[in-house]
């Protein structure tokens, strides 16, 4: 009788359309799936593997995502690229945040990493695959990662009372001045493209790939010390700074309800920070010896409060790094030579005279954000004494060119007029 039972009731799944033959024709009984694009011919098992449960899911790392590799097996790297493993990053944490919160990772960075093919290649439909935008990238390039910009996306102060702007994916956002080249259609795959990530590669093309460098193009590129500049460090409008990043760690204590107006990454955390800003960026030397824009990557503070009480120092300092990056804010013009030459600011050489923001005053165990003497270059360094003399310094050579781009500047007004 039960051999019966089970017969009768293997043969009422096999002919209802449940058991699976090799046309996987039967798949579409319990999923509704709709294949196009380049995959529509594709037969389910060819991207998913049998398991000893189902089928694996094509795309996931944790499996190799096999079922896109096996195919496209030269982006292989991709499983182990930056991107995946954040190693960087947990290098960083560890050496800082960690040393008060073992679990900070965890907490407040483990879900900001690619985990599957499909992270990047988004679709409402899971099974229509297809290349990557710049707001698919956006997903995870945004707030102080770099790549919000490019849309021409300012980072909001912290407090609820700033949060106002354009709205992108659930924040709010200040508008600026777009990259160029965004402006133009271009994709962040046009210069970083999966075979450069693949080989562990930043970028497949640099600006002179497309654009030919030419001396006597303008007053700039005609200066021989030029040179030793990236083109982004003229050419990047403006980049999203942040100056001194605060978390407030809290445990058990109705302190917590004072933090309720700044952002709460994680129950036990509130994060804010002293200022952010899209100012001009300071300029330091990258790891090419090449004058780059920096930022602060991170000024980063931790105090801990369990109980009503502050364990430890208030503010204690945990890491003082400043990074080389390249802003993805890329304009035609640039900016005037005073902006540069004439100011301490950008050099990371701020007089006390100077300030603007006492951050002593503030309780901070420095007296500005704005010279080096106080921090670090994590992928470079500062500029150095005889570099920052022959920048300030304005002989006949200096105002000769200078002079010569103010009748630029005053010939190209004069002509928008006509």
């Amino acid at each position: 009788m039960l051999f019966f039972l089970i017969l009768c009731i293997s043969l009422c799944f096999t002919e209802s359309g449940f058991a699976l033959d090799k046309n996987d024709k039967n798949c579409a009984a319990c999923h509704k799936v709709t294949l196009t694009g380049a995959h529509k011919a594709q037969k389910c098992e060819s991207c998913h593997a049998r398991n000893a449960d189902h089928f694996d899911r094509a795309a996931d790392f944790s499996k190799g995502a096999a079922g896109c590799l096996n195919c496209h097996r030269e982006y292989a790297g991709i499983t182990d690229s930056a991107m995946v493993h954040r190693s960087a990053e947990k290098v960083f944490v560890s050496k800082s945040f960690e040393r008060y919160d073992g679990g900070f990772w965890d907490k407040n960075c483990k879900n900001c990493h690619v985990q599957s093919c499909s992270d990047c290649h988004r679709s409402e439909n899971p099974h229509s695959i297809k290349k990557p935008s710049a707001d698919d990238c956006q997903e995870c390039h945004r707030d102080y990662y770099t790549g919000i910009e490019y849309s021409g996306l300012g980072q909001r102060e912290d407090h609820e009372r700033y949060q106002r702007g354009r709205e992108h994916k659930g924040g709010k956002y200040a508008s600026m001045l777009k990259d160029v080249h965004f402006e133009k259609g271009m994709q962040c795959g046009d210069c970083h493209s999966m075979k450069s990530l693949a080989e562990g590669r930043k970028f497949s093309k640099t600006c002179t790939d497309c654009h030919q460098f030419n001396k006597n193009s303008s007053v700039e590129h005609s200066i021989p010390e030029h040179g030793r500049m990236e083109c982004y460090t003229c050419h990047s409008a403006w980049a999203n700074q942040e100056y001194g990043t605060f978390w407030i760690y809290m445990r058990d204590t109705k302190f917590s309800e004072y933090f309720r107006w700044v952002k709460r990454p994680h129950l036990d955390y509130a994060k804010s920070s002293h200022t952010k800003q899209y100012a001009d960026f300071p300029i330091g030397v990258n790891e090419r010896k090449k004058y780059s824009p920096l930022r602060p990557q991170f000024i980063g503070f931790v105090t801990r409060i369990e109980k009503d009480r502050v364990i430890g120092k208030e503010n204690e300092m945990v890491s003082s790094d400043f990074r080389a990056v390249f802003p993805h804010t890329v304009r035609r013009e640039t900016v005037l030579c005073e902006s540069c030459h004439a100011d301490n600011r950008r050099l990371m050489r701020e007089r006390m005279d100077e300030r603007i923001y006492h951050t002593d005053r503030d309780g901070l165990p420095f007296p500005t954000f704005y010279n080096g003497k106080w921090f670090s270059v994590t992928n470079g360094r500062f500029v150095n004494d005889s570099e920052f003399k022959r920048i300030k310094s304005k002989g006949a050579k200096y105002n000769k060119a200078l002079l010569k781009k103010w009748q630029q500047v005053t010939k190209t007004v004069e002509n928008s007029k006509k």
